[in-house]
Formats: structure tokens, C-alpha cells, sequence
């Protein structure tokens, strides 16, 4: 019956709020109860929730109930769930209803007596648990007979079975090729146009535009990233489900990896005025054997949803080391915000392709559903497992979640010393005074300056830090560092730090730490008084914390605050480049990117056109080359370049970038090993490609371009 007991009685009346008596009664029975208003909503309960009785309050004759209750059983899924309806009297002996619901059908009188209605929800829970049993029974027995006759046919015709099951792997095999050249046709189609969307919105922003042009091609901007996110989710999961993903094992930092999760999706956070922050255990090593890349999708799914769903407060991510073999390293990753919280019951939803908690959540957030089932794919192919958590279900309208993961990575052999650098042992001992006003913030803050044996005096009120550092001075401590969070008015900020820095108590060092937001306090709020001697952006690397504090320079640093950079600077030298791209529009997209920068651009239609032009010895620094073209493709036309630099020993070779809407397994090392230097896959912002020519170019300066690069299938779609 333990399972009987776990299902629900849905409770439906006029009016949203049930009727107390009936539910004293229910309560009294301790039968798991859920309500509802007449009308559609119980359809929708219906099929969320396991259902074993429905009890319609009947009051009045303008009641819905008996509408809903034909409702109901107008699906053949709900005609089997009996209906007891509550009667406000007894209507009389020949009193019925001319549409009466079928199926299984009972009545109770008002004033309820509760033993007489716990009798009958034993007789329905009885008949359901008979008619689970002989269910049961029955598809067992069909089961049986099935097994037995198929197993006849196998043995009778042993050839046959074996000669279809060979028949079957290949249609299978066929099947699965089939597929994968689907999803990247569909991949390549879709990225093409969009790279024209993503290009053109970038090159439009960075024009003169009135505020509502401005406003509405932000939008555009928005709208194409969210459907290239899409995209990507989509074809991720189903190379996924194809069996089309493997995982790398190189080495890797831990705390790298965290790092560029963090700087990604901190400015989406402080956007929101949300605070984030990490904290590393001390026992995590400092680098270890898996699939680095991977690792940082699931973490950015995960810390993305967080900030999806949480509109004030914080997001912490945490990493602590758990115990494993000495040749392998358990890692345990949380996230907790302090969002929406999700419910205990739609937790197991939360995993499934194509699912989110509510439908309601849907429409108002966004998404596919499906960055929580490919986590939970890729977590299981590095031995380990994802979980959700409620911190506190019974903690008023914002409970939060926390979101588990435990997994599994190599050790580097030799296992790396895990000592304290020698340049933080100037720390030990030190007395650190962290101002922040968020509690959570500062004691994370404060924990990592303990892991250094520091020791942080924390402190939520700015109104105490001059009371603080006078007391201490008198009690023979004396503050090495301040750290200050900056959200606090302009005036107030100055004015205290002037105050600190006239105090006979203090004569060490003001650290500032900083929101990455335009609007927040920046290094020009205090270029004509330097009273700041350094500056940390939030959320902190701990290693910049860390050498912020051990090895300061003097005097303010003349940095900006309100905004993070996320690619490399532009590029100092102007290259003449030969694009090769037989699509139009991305010729004329790519070409005003380059042009824009500063570089000379020459476009070939196609792969044939570039060999020709190369042929007439026109001098290029590097050419872009596309990869599905007609007349030659760009592995021909790279394959006829190399060979003709072979043959000619003055040539030297010519950086050759792979610039396609191919973002499919396998693609990015088809490029590089058919003999070209590097890749990037549309659609392509500015910043970008800015990124990839440095990159190419420095190397090419550096005499590090090898004639032919092999390397591994990463597996990882450069999306």
C-alpha cells in the first residue's frame, strides 16, 4: 500500500478556496490533498499528478461541479479514477441528474462523518490496489506469452533472427550517419544566415544611432544570441543522444576553468544587482586530468539558470574535494542562489529533455529545457551525478536552490605540491579588515583569506570601520589592508576613505573592490585624489586577491572599472587578407568587420577564384577561408595553396583561417588537418575575429606555424 499512500485526493470546488469542513476531514484522514477551482484547472493537475480519487463539492444547483466532473471523463486516461461528490442535502429519493458522469460514481451527505468517509477511501484505495494488481497480471501474463512466442521464433528460425539482427546494426549504423549529416546540414544552414544577423547587428551598433534605433537593434542583438543559443542546445543534445560525444583528458586548472565561468556570466549578475562569487576548498588540487571544456558547460548552465531565476541576492559557486583512489580526484561543485526556489515535486522533472519546472516558467524565462538534461548527460559520462537541493523549503517567498555536482577526474603524476606559494607567505598573520554589506559575500571573503592564514576582521556597517580600526589600533592590532566594497554612494565612498587615511591608526593599504557595471564607482571617481592604492573587480580571483594583497605598487592604478573586456585588444598591425566566401551577404558582413578594424580585404567566390588570385602572386598576410563553396571547395583550394608553397621553396607559408558555419564534431579538426592554421565557426562578432588573427598572425611571427597540424578530436563544437 506504500505506494497507494503516495498518490493524491483532488479536492475540486466553486471557488479557489476549498471548503474548510471537508478538508478538516480529509486532513483528519492524513490523505495527501490537492485543490482546485472548477473548470480546466483539474485537467491539468489530472496529468501532472498521480490521482487515485477526485471529490467534487456540489453546493447549490448553479454548482460547476457536475460540469466538470463530465469534463473529466470525456478523456478515456481520467474514466477510471472514481468521483465522490459532497451533497449540501439529501435531495430526495427520486431525485438524479440527467447527465450523470460514468465510471465509478459515489455520494456523501453534508455534515461529513469522517468515519464514514475514511471507510470509503479505504474501498477505493482497496480497488485500486486490485485493479493495479490484476493489471499487472495481466501484462505480465502478455509479457510471458510474448517472450515464450518469441522465443519459438528464435529458436525455430536461429538463421533468420541472425540475420536480421546484422541487418538491423546496419540500418542502425546507416541511420546514426544519416542523422549526423542532418544535423550538420542543418547546422551549417541555419549559422550561415545568422552570422549575416550577428555581423550586421554589431557593425550597426557601432554607428550613430538614435536612442529608440539603438534600443531596437540591442533587441535584434539579443534576440540572435538567444537563438543561437538555442541552436546550440539543440544540436548538443543531439549529438548527445546519437552517442556522438566523448570526453578529452588533458590537464588542466580547476580554478581556470571556474575563473572564465564566472567572468562570462558576471556581468549578466551585476546586471541584475545580483553579487556572485566562488569559493575553492584548499584540498582541491591545482590541476587535474578531464575535459576542461565540458566541465565549463556544465558549470555555465548551471550558474546561467541561477541567475535566470534569481532576482535579488547572490549566486555562490563552491568546490570542494571529496574522497577518491589515490589515482583519481572527486571534485563536488555547488551553485546556490537565493531565486524563485523550485519545488520538491518538479524535481525530477527538472533533468528531462525539453522540461522545466512549469510551463508558466517557460513562457516567462525562456529556453529550451534542455541545459539541465545535457549537464545530467555529461556529468554521467564523467562518472558522477547532478542533484538539486532546497537550502530551506519553509523559508518565506525566496527559498533558492542549490545545485549538486560530483565528478570524477585523473591526478597528475607526480601529484603536484598543493603548498601555499612562497610569494603569499608574506601574508601569515596578517590583519585584513573586509568591508561588504553582503553576509554571504563577506564570509566567503573571509574564509579564502583564512585558508592563507590571514586574519580577516569582517564588517557589514561602514559606520564602524573608523570605530573598528581605533579599537583594534589600542588593542595592539594594527590592519595591514582594508578591503572596501564600493556600492555605496560616490560621496559617502570619499569622504570615508579620506577619514581612514587621517587616522594616526592606519597607515596600510586601501584595496577597492569594484562592480564590472557602467554606473558604478570607477578609478576616475578618484583620479584627483589618489587615496586608493589598488583595485579588485568583483567577482575576485582569488589569485588576484592574492596578489593584490602580497605585492601592491605604490599609488593608485589608473585602470577603469566599468567594464570587463573579454577578448584580446585589437590588433596593432593591419594585414591585407583574402576572403574567400561564395555567400554574398557574409562577404559583405565580414569584409565591413575587417574593414572597420582597419585591414585591406580582397573576396574570391569560391575556392577555384582564390587559387587564381593567389597565382597572379598577389601578396596577403592571411586568407579566410570558407569550407562548403561550389566549383572547389576550401579543402581543395587550401590542399592546392600548401602544395604549391612545397613546391616553391622562396614561398613562405600563409596563415589560412577556417571561417564556416561547420560546428559539428570533428569539424574544427577536418580544417586544421587538411592544412590550415586555424578555425572559427560563424556566426563571428568582431571581437572574435579580431581575436583568432592575432592569435594566427603572433604565431606566424614567432615562426610557430607548423606546415601540418594534427590534433585530437576534442569534440567540442566551437559554437
Amino acid at each position: 500500500m506504500n505506494d497507494i499512500m503516495s498518490c493524491y485526493i483532488l479536492l475540486i470546488g466553486d471557488s479557489i478556496e476549498p471548503d474548510p469542513g471537508i478538508l478538516e476531514a480529509l486532513n483528519s484522514q492524513k490523505k495527501p490533498v490537492i485543490c482546485a477551482p472548477s473548470g480546466s484547472e483539474p485537467i491539468a493537475l489530472l496529468l501532472e499528478f498521480d490521482i487515485f480519487l477526485i471529490i467534487i463539492d456540489i453546493q447549490g444547483e448553479s454548482s460547476h461541479g457536475i460540469e466538470t466532473a463530465l469534463l473529466i471523463r470525456s478523456s478515456d486516461r481520467f474514466k477510471q479514477i472514481p468521483i465522490l461528490f459532497i451533497l449540501e442535502q439529501n435531495p430526495g429519493p427520486d431525485w438524479k441528474w440527467s447527465h450523470q458522469p460514468s465510471g465509478i460514481v459515489d455520494y456523501m451527505i453534508r455534515p461529513l462523518n469522517q468515519y464514514i468517509l475514511f471507510q470509503k477511501i479505504l474501498l477505493f484505495e482497496d480497488l485500486r490496489e486490485r485493479k493495479k494488481t490484476d493489471e499487472d497480471l495481466k501484462q505480465s501474463k502478455e509479457e510471458l506469452e510474448k517472450a515464450n512466442t518469441e522465443l519459438y521464433r528464435l529458436t525455430e528460425n536461429l538463421e533468420e533472427a541472425i540475420e536480421k539482427a546484422n541487418k538491423m546494426a546496419v540500418e542502425a549504423e546507416i541511420a546514426t550517419i544519416s542523422k549526423s549529416g542532418f544535423l550538420a546540414s542543418m547546422s551549417h544552414e541555419i549559422r550561415t544566415p545568422l552570422n549575416a544577423v550577428v555581423g550586421f547587428t554589431d557593425l550597426v551598433l557601432d554607428t550613430d544611432l538614435s536612442l529608440e534605433q539603438k534600443e531596437y537593434i540591442e533587441a535584434i542583438r539579443t534576440a540572435s544570441n538567444t537563438f543561437l543559443e538555442l541552436i546550440n542546445d539543440i544540436l548538443d543534445f543531439s549529438k548527445i543522444e546519437a552517442s556522438m560525444v566523448s570526453l578529452e583528458n588533458i590537464t588542466f586548472s580547476p580554478e581556470t576553468i571556474i575563473d572564465d565561468v564566472i567572468n562570462t556570466l558576471s556581468v549578466r549578475a551585476y546586471e541584475k544587482n545580483l553579487e556572485c562569487a566562488y569559493k575553492i576548498s584548499p584540498n582541491v588540487p591545482n590541476h587535474i586530468v578531464g575535459d576542461p571544456i565540458r566541465l565549463k558547460q556544465i558549470l555555465v548552465n548551471l550558474m546561467g539558470n541561477a541567475i535566470k531565476f534569481t532576482s535579488h541576492g547572490q549566486i555562490i559557486l563552491r568546490v570542494n574535494r571529496e574522497t577518491a583512489p589515490d589515482s583519481e580526484c572527486c571534485l563536488h561543485f555547488s551553485i546556490s542562489d537565493s531565486g524563485i526556489g523550485i519545488p520538491e515535486s518538479k524535481w525530477n522533472k527538472l533533468f528531462q529533455p525539453f522540461s522545466q519546472a512549469s510551463y508558466s516558467t517557460t513562457r516567462e524565462f525562456g529556453g529550451t529545457g534542455l541545459g539541465l538534461a545535457i549537464s545530467k548527460r555529461l556529468v554521467e559520462l564523467m562518472r558522477g551525478r547532478i542533484w538539486i537541493q532546497s537550502p530551506n523549503p519553509e523559508s518565506g517567498d525566496h527559498p533558492g536552490a542549490i545545485f549538486h555536482v560530483r565528478a570524477v577526474f585523473g591526478m597528475i603524476k607526480p601529484l603536484l605540491s598543493e603548498k601555499i606559494p612562497e610569494t603569499y607567505e608574506i601574508l601569515k598573520g596578517k590583519h585584513i579588515l573586509v568591508f561588504e554589506k553582503n553576509t554571504t559575500i563577506l564570509n566567503i571573503l573571509c574564509d579564502t583569506l583564512g585558508d592563507y592564514h590571514m586574519r580577516p576582521v569582517p564588517i557589514e556597517d561602514s559606520g564602524f570601520i573608523l570605530q573598528k580600526i581605533i579599537r583594534d589600533h589600542q588593542a595592539g592590532v594594527s590592519f595591514s589592508h582594508i578591503l572596501l566594497d564600493a556600492d555605496i554612494p560616490v560621496t559617502d565612498l570619499k569622504d570615508l576613505v579620506k577619514s581612514i587615511r587621517e587616522l594616526k591608526e592606519f597607515n596600510g593599504k586601501i584595496i577597492l573592490m569594484v562592480k564590472p557595471c557602467k554606473g558604478m564607482i570607477n578609478s576616475h571617481d578618484f583620479s584627483n585624489d589618489p587615496v586608493i592604492d589598488s583595485w579588485l573587480r568583483k567577482p575576485m580571483k582569488r589569485s588576484t586577491l592574492l596578489s593584490k594583497l602580497s605585492q601592491l605598487p605604490e599609488g593608485p592604478e589608473p585602470e577603469k572599472c566599468d567594464v570587463i573586456s573579454h577578448g584580446e585588444d585589437l590588433p596593432k598591425h593591419l594585414f591585407r587578407i583574402l576572403l574567400v566566401e561564395d555567400n554574398k551577404i557574409n562577404q559583405k558582413v565580414t569584409s565591413k568587420m575587417l574593414s572597420r578594424i582597419g585591414h585591406t580585404v580582397l573576396i574570391a567566390d569560391n575556392g577555384l577564384a582564390a587559387v587564381e588570385i593567389m597565382e597572379k602572386e598577389e601578396h596577403f598576410d592571411l586568407i579566410l577561408m570558407d569550407g562548403q563553396m561550389p566549383v572547389m571547395d576550401g579543402f581543395k583550394a587550401t590542399e592546392i595553396i600548401r602544395r604549391r608553397e612545397k613546391s616553391n621553396q622562396g614561398d613562405k607559408r600563409i596563415p589560412i583561417i577556417a571561417l564556416t558555419a561547420n560546428a559539428m564534431k570533428g569539424d574544427r579538426l577536418r580544417y586544421i588537418n587538411a592544412g590550415m592554421d586555424d578555425y572559427i565557426a560563424k556566426p563571428v562578432k568582431s571581437i572574435d575575429l579580431s581575436t583568432v588573427i592575432n592569435r594566427v598572425m603572433s604565431k606566424k611571427n614567432d615562426g610557430n606555424l607548423s606546415e601540418h597540424q594534427h590534433e585530437s578530436d576534442s569534440d567540442i563544437s566551437d559554437f
